[in-house]
């Protein structure tokens, strides 16, 4: 009797698709009830899985890892101290006697060497290889310099008088002239002019 109640059952199943369906909805209701555990943690309503301990721990990780804009800039306080701003040049009139000094030795002013050629003052500190006191050219340190380039000569009687008139150079060939003008415009090229050459002024 039993068996044919469920041989009945299962034959009346088997031909009906809606047993199916009822079958498996009924499975997964009961294996929910069952085993709660098997279904994945709830997704939140951005789509990603609720904050733990361990995440909150991997986001600070990572916050801390970057830098504050403060942190990030490349200028600090400290290194903002010893930045050094250009030195500012005072563009002014040289007399022969004011222009003395400034020959590179330890009484020049602020160690700079200044030369005068064709009535323009350059600074040459930076060529003090070439023209401070131990260079070839050291004799024209803190001097009208003009001349002796002219005529290649580096000798110290070839520099005019301190308290005499500027050099008008009148008496130069055509040669000496193409040759000073050469040497002035390599040092326009190279050095910072500061300056003119002026005639000292009567008392």
């Amino acid at each position: 009797m039993i068996q044919e109640v469920l041989s009945r059952f299962l034959h009346d199943f088997k031909d009906n698709p809606i047993n199916w369906v009822l079958a498996a909805a009924l499975i997964y209701m009961v294996q929910a009830i069952l085993f709660p555990s098997v279904r994945g943690a709830p997704a939140t309503e951005t789509g990603t899985a609720p904050e733990t301990s361990d995440t909150r721990a991997a986001d600070q990780a990572s916050s801390s890892k970057k830098a504050s804009p403060a942190a990030s800039s490349s200028v600090t306080p400290a290194s903002r101290d010893t930045i050094k701003h250009p030195e500012t040049v005072v563009f002014k009139e040289y007399t022969m006697r004011e222009l003395l000094p400034y020959n590179g030795t330890d009484g020049s002013p602020n160690g700079k060497i200044y030369m005068a050629v064709s009535g323009k003052v350059f600074d040459v500190s930076r060529g003090a290889n070439f023209y401070g006191p131990q260079g070839p050219y050291g004799n024209f340190a803190g001097q009208d310099a003009s001349r002796g380039l002219a005529k290649g000569t580096f000798e110290k009687d070839i520099l005019p008088d301190v308290g005499k008139p500027i050099d008008t150079l009148e008496d130069l060939n055509a040669e000496e002239r193409d040759a000073l003008k050469d040497w002035e415009s390599l040092f326009v090229s190279k050095y910072p002019q500061v300056g003119v050459l002026v005639n000292e002024k009567d008392d």
